[in-house]
């Protein structure tokens, strides 16, 4: 069920990235699609921690189908990277597009916008 979804969002999120920065590199400035692509991002690692959750819990495989220390420690190790890089993009997501624009919307509440 996931699996069709998880496997055109890595390219996918790549070659919008790679056009971006291709676009950056030669001037043409698309500042709107920096939250595209974070977004795009975050999709994808949601979608494979869900598969990797679904496959290796064993709704997929069978009972004691991740038996192994090395099948163990290889589900522990990507679930572990997959969610602290979740955790690092949401970051940066809330404090660039959802944090700034309460900022600056409270900030012309107060002053106008004026810095000190």
């Amino acid at each position: 069920m996931l699996k069709p979804l998880a496997g055109p969002l890595s390219p996918g999120a790549l070659q919008v990235m790679y056009f971006y920065y291709t676009c950056s590199g030669i001037g043409i400035k698309l500042a709107f699609f920096r939250i595209f692509i974070t977004s795009m991002q975050i999709a994808q690692f949601v979608t494979g921690m869900s598969y990797l959750w679904v496959v290796y819990a064993g709704a997929v495989l069978p009972p004691g189908a991740c038996s192994t220390p090395g099948q163990t420690f290889a589900f522990t190790f990507q679930f572990a990277y997959v969610g602290i890089v979740l955790c690092l993009f949401s970051h940066f997501y809330y404090n660039e597009y959802v944090n700034k624009k309460t900022k600056s919307k409270d900030a012309r509440k107060e002053g106008g916008g004026k810095k000190d």
